[in-house]
């Protein structure tokens, strides 16, 4: 069953914030490393950012294919997605732990097979208005004018 699967108490189902989105997979697989005694030199020649990009969303699938039913939901989307999430936070000006339960939220609903490529923007939108709901302080606060209007 692995990370996304099991039962919700299990400790198959742990949360790990670099399971879904590994901060190692950043730049292309075409990279060099040199080890001399008291140093490592990596070297990473030049790849147009569309090539860097389809290589990444490969990677991705092959580190998740086996559980991740929606194929066509792709680390370039899931990044999109969460950056978008801390624009919004920043521009309504919440608290950037709000961003971050999003993102939780939003990843713990990839993990479980729930987000689909057609729903995404929806479903990070949520995401967001729970995280707020959970985490801000409604007094006195744009989101509260929003959320209570008139």
């Amino acid at each position: 069953a692995g990370v996304a699967g099991g039962d919700a108490d299990s400790d198959e189902d742990r949360y790990h914030p670099d399971f879904l989105d590994d901060p190692e997979m950043r730049a292309s697989k075409h990279r060099t490393i040199i080890k001399q005694e008291g140093y490592i030199v990596s070297c990473v020649p030049y790849v147009r950012p569309e090539n860097c990009k389809e290589e990444l969303n490969e990677l991705f699938l092959a580190k998740h294919g086996d559980w991740l039913t929606a194929r066509e939901l792709t680390l370039s989307k899931i990044r999109t997605l969460k950056a978008r999430l801390v624009d919004v936070v920043r521009d309504l000006g919440l608290d950037f732990s709000t961003a971050a339960l999003a993102h939780l939220y939003f990843e713990r609903l990839i993990l479980r097979n729930l987000v689909r490529k057609t729903s995404r923007k929806v479903t990070a939108a949520v995401c967001l208005l729970l995280a707020a709901k959970f985490n801000e302080s409604t007094k006195d606060s744009l989101l509260a004018a929003m959320l209570h209007p008139g």
